[in-house]
């Protein structure tokens, strides 16, 4: 009897360390993701993540301690985050010529630079990699408009807004945002923040709002007046999206409304955005402004961002 050929069908590393499989297949699906949202350059480079991963390389050492994880965590947007963060903070020069967020043009010697990044800089890839990712964008207000300006105008009554999930409370604003889609607007004319391209068949009917109270509650809430809440906030758009990048900053501190556990009227539960008492008083629709990690967002343009 003869034995088969194993040696036309070799052992992959992949093969032989399933977690390492595992992880460069999310690689694969977020780079298809990426491609599919407008973004060649992450789609590029989760490719060749996905292979140096398979093969158990840098990008699979700096990777490994999320191996166990669920896709939820999204382990491929952690280390392009992570990344990314080092080339807005000048840790990343090289591949720094190669991210428009920061005027360079992807070319020749991307991937080679990514790499060496991730090499040069694994330990402290490593730690940022725990980190959760966070993308927090005015741009979703969008979304949320049409059913504030509903509770609003069928109930006639005040808001108060409680956001789960609020990062660093940039949506709480929405209300201070201008809002543009064909010859639809609403919103403040003065607003330095303007979203526009929002909508394709009907708009929402207007509604005056008045807001009575913001308060948004998160696990890892940001303030995005810090330097490191900034900088948290720009690495997770992605750098060759730069309409995207005005959006991460509040168009004044005020409008931030970053919480911790408080209200504009007293101490709330850490856990939630509020008591459980329900009372008699302002409509109160709670909210979550997060969707996909991998999710686009109308394109808002601030005309200027004070922080």
């Amino acid at each position: 009897m003869s034995m088969p050929d194993r040696s036309a069908a070799p052992i992959t590393s992949a093969e032989a360390d399933p977690a390492a499989g595992r992880m460069a297949e999310l690689c694969r699906t977020q780079a298809e993701l990426c491609a599919r949202l407008g973004s060649e350059l992450y789609a590029g480079l989760l490719a060749r993540c996905a292979e140096d991963v398979a093969a158990r390389g840098p990008v699979w050492t700096v990777l490994r301690d999320l191996a166990g994880c669920p896709a939820e965590f999204y382990p491929a947007l952690r280390l392009l985050g992570s990344v990314h963060r080092l080339v807005l903070d000048g840790r990343a020069p090289v591949l720094a010529a190669h991210y428009p967020s920061v005027g360079g043009r992807p070319g020749p010697g991307l991937w080679e630079a990514f790499h060496t990044t991730v090499v040069d800089r694994a330990s402290e890839l490593a730690g940022l990699v725990t980190k959760p990712p966070q993308t927090n964008e005015v741009g979703r207000s969008a979304g949320l408009l049409g059913g504030f300006l509903l509770v609003a105008r069928e109930t006639g009554l005040p808001l108060r807004l409680l956001e789960i999930g609020a990062s660093a409370g940039l949506n709480l604003g929405w209300d201070r945002y201008r809002y543009e889609s064909g010859g639809w607007s609403w919103g403040d004319p003065a607003s330095p923040v303007r979203i526009t391209g929002l909508f394709t068949g009907a708009t929402p009917a207007g509604a005056p709002v008045t807001v009575v109270e913001r308060l948004g509650c998160d696990l890892n809430p940001i303030d995005p007046r810090t330097e490191d809440g900034r900088l948290t906030l720009l690495s997770y758009v992605w750098p060759d999206q730069t309409d995207r990048s005005t959006g991460c900053a509040p168009p004044s501190t005020s409008s931030a409304a970053w919480r911790r556990g408080y209200g504009s009227s007293g101490p709330a539960p850490s856990t939630g955005c509020g008591s459980t008492s329900r009372p008699r008083g302002p409509a109160r629709p709670p909210w979550s402004s997060t969707r996909s990690c991998s999710a686009t967002s109308p394109t808002p343009t601030a005309a200027r961002s004070a922080r």
